[in-house]
Parts: C-alpha cells; sequence; structure tokens
C-alpha cells in the first residue's frame, strides 16, 4: 500500500503497520496496529480473526420476508379505491 505524500515521498503504509503491529492505537479504541481488542494494561483480549469470526456468527440485522405472504386487501389501485368510496 504505497502513496506518495505532498511533497512527492513514496511512503509504505504496510511497511509501518505490520513493524508497529503491536503497538495500541491512537484514541480509546483499546485496539491495536493489528486490530486486536486490548485490556487496560495493552494485553491482548480478542484476535482480531476472534472479533471477525464472532460477528459473521451473529444473527443479522436484516430479516428476509416473503412479499407472497401479504394480504391482498392491503394493497389496492387507486381505481378499487375510488370505487369503494
Amino acid at each position: 500500500m504505497k502513496k506518495l505524500s505532498m511533497k512527492g515521498v513514496e511512503v509504505n503504509f504496510a511497511y509501518y503497520i505490520e513493524q508497529n503491529a503491536g503497538m495500541p492505537a491512537v484514541g480509546n479504541a483499546m485496539l491495536n496496529a493489528r486490530g486486536d481488542q486490548l485490556d487496560n494494561r495493552g494485553n491482548v483480549v480478542k484476535t482480531r480473526a476472534e472479533i471477525s469470526a464472532e460477528y459473521h456468527r451473529s444473527q443479522k440485522s436484516v430479516k428476509q420476508v416473503s412479499i407472497k405472504s401479504l394480504d391482498s386487501e392491503m394493497f389496492q389501485t387507486p381505481a378499487e379505491a375510488v370505487k369503494k368510496l
């Protein structure tokens, strides 16, 4: 992942991420550069792989519903609505 800086110098971000993988991230995210979850002392609580597996195992928030089961009386054309008036 090489990018050019504003001065035209090539910067290899993948190298810096690899070199500092164990360092805690800046801010209150409680993560290191690798994406592992850390405790207050900087020890790894959950690895990135465990967090990813837990996320993909959980229920999805979107529910799949068949539209065929909807009641036909609920939906009507404008012509049908005018007839009922």
